[in-house]
């Protein structure tokens, strides 16, 4: 049962995230999905994201999922983004006006969900107490259940670029694999649960050969000349603590009073460089950001109104 949920649930994000990109051909237990050449949704990274930023470009080249149906209780799911493309550049004025028609088509739209939560509403108050009773327990273990797998799924991009396009500079951020996973309290990737009175969950974000340019554009958007990077093949570690409860057991003698969340960065060596033409151009950057943050809460604020007015 509980692979059967696994399944379906990686098959709906597949189809939310990928185009053309579904489980439905991997039916063998222990089986590994391959999908080449495969487009991103940009629709659903920009709606999703919420990022100050327009997306127009989305390409994995390969991209894996490892399913292990025959011990989802025990072993990570597994999911490898290799050859990662993404593109993104500043939003205009023809995409705030598309932005703006996607949303009040949206909110035009019926909400399907309501009304199936309003049937399944319904038929749970003309059913008998004691299969309720049995429903709530049924669903109580599947969501555990489900949160067990989903904490401790695996995710490696490897040779990911994210461009980001301005009229004057192109961003660039690329890396030769980053990898987020689940670890033991000593730090050694597994499948673990939460640990301790607090239930505390470790995790680390492997990321290496890291390295960000910055570099000017001519009227065409091409890159008039290259300046050297702000940083160049750097690596880095991020372990993180999340804690369920902080406090520790409330039948305890104290509370601990530690911290939900603990991040320790740590690299051996990281060199930044930087030039007076790449302060010049990152103040720019950094100011049109600013006013894309702008733009993004006013969108927001004008989207609940209209949904008062609704």
């Amino acid at each position: 049962m509980a692979a059967s949920i696994v399944q379906g649930v990686v098959d709906r994000y597949l189809r939310k995230w990928v185009k053309n990109a579904t489980t439905e051909h991997a039916g063998l237990w222990e089986g590994e999905l391959v999908f080449k050449n495969v487009e991103l949704r940009l629709d659903v990274m920009q709606q999703e994201l919420g990022l100050p930023m327009v997306f127009t470009r989305g390409f994995i080249q390969e991209l894996r999922v490892y399913l292990p149906l025959a011990n989802i209780l025990r072993e990570n799911i597994r999911i490898t983004l290799s050859n990662v493309e993404v593109v993104a550049r500043t939003p205009n004025t023809s995409s705030k006006d598309e932005a703006s028609e996607e949303e009040a088509e949206q909110a035009s739209e019926p909400n399907g969900e309501s009304e199936a939560a309003t049937e399944g509403g319904n038929s749970s108050i003309s059913s008998s107490s004691k299969k309720g009773e049995e429903a709530e327990k049924s669903k109580g273990w599947v969501a555990s259940t489900l949160t067990k797998i989903m904490q401790n799924v695996r995710v490696d991009l490897r040779n990911v670029v994210f461009k980001y396009c301005t009229d004057k500079y192109v961003s660039s951020l690329s890396w030769k694999s980053l990898s987020y996973y689940p670890c033991s309290p000593s730090w050694e990737p597994r499948f673990t649960e939460p640990v301790g009175p607090t239930r505390a969950r470790y995790k680390v974000l492997l990321v290496e050969h890291a390295t960000w340019c910055l570099d000017p554009v001519d009227k065409d958007g091409v890159v008039a000349s290259y300046v050297s990077p702000f940083f160049n093949r750097e690596s880095l570690e991020i372990r993180i603590i999340s804690r369920g409860k902080p406090d520790g057991d409330a039948a305890g003698p104290a509370p601990l009073q530690l911290p939900a969340s603990q991040i320790d960065a740590r690299f051996e060596a990281f060199e930044l460089s930087v030039s007076d033409r790449q302060v010049a151009m990152l103040a720019v950057l950094i100011e049109e950001i600013q006013g894309m943050v702008k733009l993004v809460q006013d969108q927001q604020g004008a989207k609940k109104r209209r949904r008062k007015r609704g």
